[in-house]
């Protein structure tokens, strides 16, 4: 039940009247915020609530969206407001009606990461830490590719791996990581960073959408070899995107790497039944 005052907050943050009515609705949106669809005769918007203690999730989230909307290759939820309200923090955003992905549709989606993979960035990283899923994302801007993805994303996860009673072989892993990637010449472009299939889609109209990021600049693979690592894509988006950003030579052995990253993470949040994965994938990348 949505506090009276709340409501007010919300009719502001959207530029409504008090006394104009709003009926608010739960609806899913992850496991980490509240979701809720703020609607009125004319016009929709979704709107995600999390304790202040969450508040830099939001904010992050936030210039995520704003930055990929800037690029004009792939959609994303506009963002409205984001506000606070006693000891909460939300997010409004454009609501969309979303379709899953069919075959049909998939190839738009490829077409639009590809051509969102090719707006080129400065630097690897970005200008701000973040999140994915729970867990804070270490960025800062880094020249080397393979020192950032090292220093950045494997090794705060090894090592929270490790408090977790897994132990990793963290020298073997650096050799191989500087030897996978060192003579890998990737240009930095902006990455969704934590694209399964529950972060994309298309409206009923066909066009693609991208959403929840967990956005820096890195290279494009891994965007791609996280789509690949939960299923969910269909073979059109792949051919698609190949078309416009064709695969590079030991693309499949780097999946394996930019997919350890994600498999520690899952391990780090949801305990030893992604176990196996990591090993098996420490195992391909050694």
């Amino acid at each position: 039940m949505i506090h009276p005052e709340l409501e007010t907050a919300f009719k502001g943050s959207v530029g409504l009247a008090v006394n104009q009515n709003l009926n608010i609705t739960p609806v899913s949106g992850g496991c980490i915020h509240q979701a809720y669809r703020l609607q009125t005769e004319r016009q929709s918007w979704f709107v995600k609530i999390s304790d202040a203690t969450h508040a830099a999730m939001l904010e992050t989230e936030a210039q995520a969206l704003n930055v990929i909307r800037s690029t004009r290759t792939i959609r994303t939820p506009e963002v409205l407001a984001l506000d606070r309200f006693d000891n909460l923090v939300y997010l409004v955003l454009e609501w969309l009606d979303l379709a899953p992905l069919q075959a049909s549709s998939g190839a738009e989606l490829g077409r639009c990461l590809a051509e969102f993979h090719q707006v080129p960035v400065a630097q690897f990283g970005w200008d701000r830490d973040n999140f994915i899923g729970l867990t804070p994302q270490l960025n800062g801007w880094y020249s080397s590719w393979p020192e950032f993805f090292w220093e950045k994303r494997l090794t705060p996860q090894i090592s929270a791996a490790r408090i977790r009673g897994l132990e990793i072989p963290q020298e073997e892993l650096c050799h191989a990581v500087m030897r996978e990637l060192t003579d890998h010449h990737v240009s930095p472009s902006w990455l969704h960073g934590d694209l399964w299939g529950g972060n994309a889609a298309v409206t009923l109209e066909g066009e693609a959408v991208i959403f929840d990021p967990a956005l820096y600049a890195g290279d494009p693979e891994c965007d791609l070899a996280m789509t690949r690592l939960f299923g969910g894509f269909p073979t059109s988006f792949y051919r698609a995107y190949a078309s416009v950003h064709p695969p590079t030579r030991g693309a499949d052995r780097r999946q394996n790497l930019y997919n350890l990253y994600h498999a520690l993470n899952h391990f780090n949040l949801f305990g030893s039944s992604y176990q196996s994965m990591v090993l098996q994938l420490v195992r391909l990348v050694i």
